[in-house]
């Protein structure tokens, strides 16, 4: 079926399956998110996304993982993401759907398990330990020793180490001993998630049915899911309901094909909404001859430093035919701003010479994000370099430019909040910077002051508030 996979027998897979002609019963499909992956691939094979896209605008799909949203989206092609009726991330806490969060479950942790947590993460004697990641949802605590800042050989000496050493287990029975009324388990090879046992992954089955009643789910879980943190959704699941444990998108791939014939046999197969939706729009839009967008009929580099600077004269046609010869463009490279707020409400600065302002002053903590990095990552590798401070709830905030009519640079704004102390600061900036914190609602007084004169870092706070407000 794809030219560019293989496929493998399957091993613990309940199907195909079928329903009767006459049944009024539609199929909802969850699908864990390593599942949609072979055990060798870093990206989900464009043949497999392509046909997953297909069949998910013809049925309710949604996906289920451990990471958190942004980290789950980052794995998903954007074209299939369009096509869910849903993403189940942090372990099935939170529910989005397009970027909208639509579910969370929020529970708030204990110090002493962060504590506990941290001396484990200190104990590690794996030897060439970085600093971790403690990712913080809302009601899950999920740990990866293998650090932050790692590429794929890292990850695999850190993996091939752990599966040597079997230090992580060791790590989940020590919290399961002090924390008993909390669940661990290991979600990957080098990571472990830590939920509440007042949360379950049983509600994301619960919340599936009450959303599409009368509905059967039918979910294709990998056996690391099966077996960790959705268990309890397993050992959960209704008898009418279809659970299959699979080893990899070659798997599901087969399985779809066989439900894709029964669609079409069955003749059960619809126009997907949002398609006969686009073509009533279309229909009923007007046609817009006028361009407001600029062309550009030439090009020139003026001045390149790499990755530090770039000036560009452009010439540009306007939309009335005008031609402007010199139209000078400046690219910077885009960077992370983080508004990061600790348990006790205070929000994390850093006080520092910065040489565009000439002088001493409060920024927000942030950096650079490097070409084809995700700025979450990069917000939170600058979070911990700064400060030492991670893990905590993350929330998105809008992509601000700098200067209307130039690049200059993009600016990717998040928010943290209950960002813990778990690491010291270890950052390779040319400033010296100390860390000081503020009460969030000394801010405004602090930038009415001059204290906090960077355009972007005052945008921040004004987003970041506004997000509060709004969650």
């Amino acid at each position: 079926m794809f030219s560019n996979s293989r496929f493998k027998l399957i091993g613990q897979v309940a199907g195909p399956f079928g329903i009767q002609k006459d049944s009024p019963r539609s199929d909802v499909f969850l699908f864990d998110v390593n599942a949609l992956f072979e055990a060798h691939q870093s990206e989900m094979d464009s043949a497999f996304s392509g046909y997953l896209a297909e069949f998910a605008a013809q049925r309710s799909c949604y996906v289920l993982s451990s990471l958190n949203y942004a980290e789950t989206a980052a794995r998903i092609p954007s074209h299939l993401r369009r096509t869910l009726a849903g993403i189940f991330s942090s372990a099935g806490t939170e529910l989005w759907r397009q970027n909208d969060l639509l579910i969370r479950h929020d529970h708030d942790f204990c110090d002493d398990l962060y504590e506990t947590v941290a001396k484990l993460v200190l104990q590690s004697a794996y030897p060439d330990k970085q600093a971790p990641l403690i990712d913080c949802g809302p009601a899950t605590l999920r740990i990866c020793l293998a650090g932050t800042r790692i590429g794929r050989t890292a990850k695999r000496n850190y993996v091939a180490w752990e599966r040597e050493h079997r230090e992580l287990d060791k790590f989940v029975a020590a919290i399961r001993t002090r924390f008993p009324n909390h669940s661990v388990c290991k979600d990957s090879e080098g990571s472990l998630l830590i939920m509440p046992n007042t949360y379950s992954t049983a509600k994301v089955q619960e919340h599936l049915l009450r959303r599409h009643k009368s509905a059967r789910l039918v979910a294709y879980l990998g056996e690391t899911a099966a077996r960790g943190f959705a268990k309890p959704m397993c050992d959960a699941f209704l008898k009418d309901n279809i659970l299959s444990t699979v080893g990899g998108a070659s798997d599901i791939s087969q399985l779809l094909s066989y439900e894709m014939r029964r669609m079409q046999e069955h003749l059960m197969v619809e126009p997907a909404p949002s398609a006969w939706f686009m073509e009533l729009e279309m229909k009923a839009m007007p046609i817009i001859i006028d361009d407001p967008n600029w062309s550009v009929l030439k090009s020139d580099t003026v001045y390149d430093s790499g990755n530090q600077l770039r000036v560009v004269r452009q010439c540009v046609q306007l939309p009335d035919n005008r031609i402007v010869d010199d139209y000078f463009r400046i690219d910077l490279p885009s960077f992370a701003t983080v508004y990061a707020v600790t348990e006790d409400d205070e929000v994390l600065l850093l006080q520092q010479y910065k040489h565009g302002v000439g002088q001493v002053c409060l920024t927000l903590p942030g950096g650079q994000v490097d070409p084809g990095e995700d700025p979450e990552f990069s917000a939170r590798r600058e979070l911990l370099e700064e400060t030492g401070y991670g893990g905590g709830r993350w929330l998105s905030g809008p992509s601000l430019v700098l200067h209307g009519n130039q690049t200059i640079a993009k600016a990717h704004v998040f928010v943290a909040r209950h960002v813990i102390k778990i690491a010291d600061a270890c950052s390779d900036d040319l400033e010296d910077a100390t860390l000081v914190t503020r009460r969030r609602f000394e801010l405004r007084s602090a930038i009415l002051a001059g204290e906090l004169p960077v355009t972007s870092h005052v945008a921040a706070v004004g987003i970041a508030e506004a997000l509060f407000e709004a969650t």
